[in-house]
């Protein structure tokens, strides 16, 4: 197994490889659970990070007001939630489970405060095939042996 992982390819294709099956377990684990993770990135500005059925969502959330909490990751039950009256989406564009959209969240009718936010989606199958494959390119191919260049030795006459 030593003279396997010789040089970076390999050990870049197992890695590669870690991270596939990891993603592959997020693929499975969202067939019954959503997880979403909370991060704040500024005083203004926060990320979610939303696994659900098939897919991982990031959206980035720029708000008016300051943000005072912690990074958090919460986990529940898939069910079909009934909509957000509260929350209109607007998908720029949505394709075999990829996706761009624009939402709009308004805490109350009555309040100023309007959230906007940017949602991405891409589903795990895309990202699970992409990354076996690169493992799959980085654990098999040769890599190149270097050739060496020939120096050209003036003549001496």
């Amino acid at each position: 197994m030593g003279d396997f992982i010789k040089g970076w390819q390999p050990k870049a294709g197992v890695v590669t490889l870690v991270v596939a099956c990891v993603f592959a377990a997020g693929w499975i684990r969202s067939l019954a659970v959503s997880d979403t993770i909370v991060l704040t990135i500024s005083n203004h500005t926060y990320v979610w990070l939303f696994s659900e059925v098939h897919t991982v969502e990031f959206a980035i959330f720029p708000t008016e007001y300051e943000l005072e909490w912690e990074p958090y990751w919460y986990a529940g039950d898939i069910a079909q939630p009934d909509p957000d009256p509260n929350v209109s989406t607007h998908w720029l564009w949505h394709w075999g489970g990829f996706g761009f959209a624009e939402s709009v969240t308004q805490c109350v009718k009555t309040s100023p405060i309007i959230d906007r936010c940017m949602l991405l989606s891409v589903p795990y199958w895309s990202i699970v095939i992409s990354l076996t494959l690169l493992s799959a390119y980085l654990l098999l191919t040769k890599p190149r042996v270097a050739t060496p260049t020939k120096t050209i030795e003036p003549d001496r006459a």
